[in-house]
């Protein structure tokens, strides 16, 4: 299927091509939005069904980081998804930040070759930008990619370039990272001594950072440094505080491999019971996990400790146990070494033949998968048979096999081991003056091992001194910030108190000026309401005289008075007509108390004797 950004030359297909591609970005894009990734959720998809332009290539991105862990396949989906819309609306930004995700994608799928390219072409872009952390992010994936295809030195490029990028902008996790890095590709090629002090140099980072897992990953690493180099000592300390800051924070990964390290360092130690109980617990805890690459490494170290125990029946199970987890784990590599030990089981039986067929399968096992260090144990092995049962020529021819590849991988113990036994066949030949120059090279490089281990401790202790020194100007520096921080704060309490107080004195006056203007304000208020008072009063005095007055008038009738000349009624001021007594009792103070003058009852009595003397008699 032709990726979008590919166009066809010619005129008249062009149109076509850019149809074609707007379909094949809906369907990329329905199917990406079908697709059930456990770490998308509903709504990302959602928004992304609704997105256009540049949200949806800033939502793809997001997406793509989302699922890289989970699902790289699906992740790369969403990234080249994003780089092909991006490249259609020619966003460059965008352009830069999708190419980086599919980068990453590709990585993780071993697509490494797509991965370099990408990561190289936005280097010089993403530092225009300015965005340096993802410069160096970068240069590390494209160090660990020439790492793991073979090219330490470029890998080391990177690996320098990055430290110098994240020097810039102070990035402490990154100088980690890189020094790690560079640890871990010194030591592959055997250069122990730069290998010691970038991890020294990323141990002192990683514990400021507080960054543990970190931590027990790189004393584990130190450890096997140590562990080559002959000073046990110091390597199992190093395992030993690994395997304790794993355990106390529940790193439980990298038990297994921590354990085995400290029962391989038992085993050279001599002390076979104590390599066996670290070692069945190694077991253990790889069976748990259900790891079987951790189970076969921890069975392999196991049965050579019970090989040299003299447990050869429970040594010989543990090898064979080892090949087959290994292989279950589609690991035939690791598979070399168990065989390795089996045919030495096998040989140390008196079943030559047995051994000798499994030796030589050991071998073209290694040949075949190209991994010349593999080839180092089954063809020492094989010499030891052969030397054992008298066939000298062909100890001889596979001992110094096994120092060629010894030589090639840079495993010098391997080749003392190779040059020992080697010498020991010439003995057994007669040929001493060989045997002599053997013994006298094995001598030499056993001298330059101590030399060169001499050299790895020192190292080391430079290393622990600049990083002792650098922790105490640390220290100093912290306590400098520390007293600054302090001084600033006292300075921010004495600024802090003495607005507050400013504040307070400023209220007071504001308070006390309120209060003034209050107190003249009620003062004035008190005099304009006294004298309202005064007024009302005299107000009031005035409408009592009135009123009396009026009373008074009310009381004591004068003026005159309408009255019928005919009834003696007085018309009131309403109009009505009143009886004489009705209209003073109103107006006035005066009661009437009824009775009759004389000459009105002579009258009126006169009339009451004539009517009943009129009247006629019953």
């Amino acid at each position: 299927m032709d990726r979008a950004n590919r166009f066809i030359e010619y005129d008249d297909v062009q149109a076509i091509s850019i149809i074609l591609k707007i379909l094949l970005f809906s369907s990329m894009i329905g199917f990406i939005c079908a697709v059930d990734v456990s770490s998308v959720s509903a709504s990302d998809n959602e928004r992304l069904k609704h997105a256009t332009g540049e949200e949806q290539v800033k939502i793809l991105i997001r997406l793509a980081e989302k699922t890289r862990t989970s699902d790289p396949t699906i992740s790369l989906e969403y990234a080249q998804s994003a780089l092909d819309l991006a490249q259609q609306a020619s966003n460059k930004r965008t352009i830069i930040y999708a190419k980086n995700q599919v980068a990453a994608s590709s990585y993780i799928l071993k697509n490494y070759e797509m991965a370099v390219e990408l990561s190289t072409s936005i280097i010089t872009p993403l530092r225009e930008q300015g965005d340096l952390k993802l410069v160096g992010d970068n240069l590390i994936r494209i160090g660990n990619i020439h790492e793991r295809l073979g090219r330490p030195t470029k890998a080391q490029e990177h690996f320098y370039d990055a430290l110098k990028v994240y020097r810039q902008i102070e990035y402490q996790s990154g100088m980690a990272e890189s020094h790690y890095n560079l640890g871990y590709s010194h030591w592959s090629t055997n250069n122990w001594p730069e290998s010691m002090m970038h991890y020294e140099k990323a141990l002192v980072l990683e514990e400021e950072a507080g960054n543990q897992l970190k931590i027990a990953q790189i004393l584990n690493n130190m450890g096997i440094i140590l562990h080559k180099w002959g000073k046990h000592d110091d390597a199992l300390r190093h395992y030993l505080k690994s395997y304790e800051i794993r355990e106390e924070h529940g790193f439980n990964e990298g038990i297994p491999t921590v354990l085995v390290n400290i029962g391989s360092l038992y085993i050279l130690q001599g002390n076979f019971t104590k390599a066996i109980e670290m070692l069945r617990e190694a077991l253990q805890k790889s069976r748990e996990m259900q790891a079987p690459r951790k189970e076969g490494y921890a069975l392999l170290i196991l049965g050579v400790a019970l090989e040299k125990d003299g447990q050869t029946k429970e040594a010989f199970d543990c090898f064979l146990k080892s090949e087959q987890a290994y292989l279950s784990a589609g690991d035939r590599v690791g598979s070399v070494y168990p065989m390795s030990g089996q045919a030495r089981i096998l040989g140390q039986r008196g079943e030559t033949e047995k051994a000798k067929a499994l030796f030589e399968k050991a071998l073209a096992e290694a040949s075949d998968l190209g991994d010349i260090s593999r080839e180092v144990l089954p063809q020492q092995d094989l010499g030891a048979l052969y030397l054992r049962i008298g066939d000298y020529q062909k100890a001889l021819f596979h001992l110094k096999r096994g120092v060629e590849l010894s030589r090639e991988i840079g495993e010098r113990p391997k080749i003392l081991q190779n040059l020992k036994l080697i010498s020991d066949t010439y003995k057994e030949m007669g040929d001493f003056q060989n045997a002599y120059d053997t013994i006298i090279e094995y001598q030499t490089l056993s001298n330059q091992l101590s030399e060169d281990v001499s050299e790895v401790e020192i190292a080391t202790l430079t290393s622990r001194f600049n990083a002792e020194k650098k922790e105490k100007e640390n220290i100093i520096l912290r306590k400098e910030k520390s007293l600054q921080k302090e001084v600033i704060r006292r300075q921010q309490l004495i600024f802090f108190l003495g607005t507050i107080i400013l504040f307070l004195f400023m209220g007071l006056i504001i308070a006390l000026i309120r209060s003034m203007r209050q107190r003249k304000k009620n003062h004035l208020l008190l005099e304009a309401a006294h004298e309202n008072t005064l007024r009302q009063q005299d107000q009031l005095v005035e409408k009592n005289h009135s009123l009396q007055d009026a009373l008074n008038k009310v009381n004591t009738l004068s003026g005159l008075l309408p009255i019928c000349s005919t009834c003696k009624k007085i018309r009131d001021d309403q109009g009505y007509w009143q009886q004489v007594e009705v209209y003073i009792n109103e107006h006035s103070d005066a009661n009437f108390s009824h009775s009759i003058c004389p000459d009105c009852a002579s009258s009126y009595y006169k009339e009451i004797e004539n009517f009943r003397a009129k009247r006629p008699k019953r």
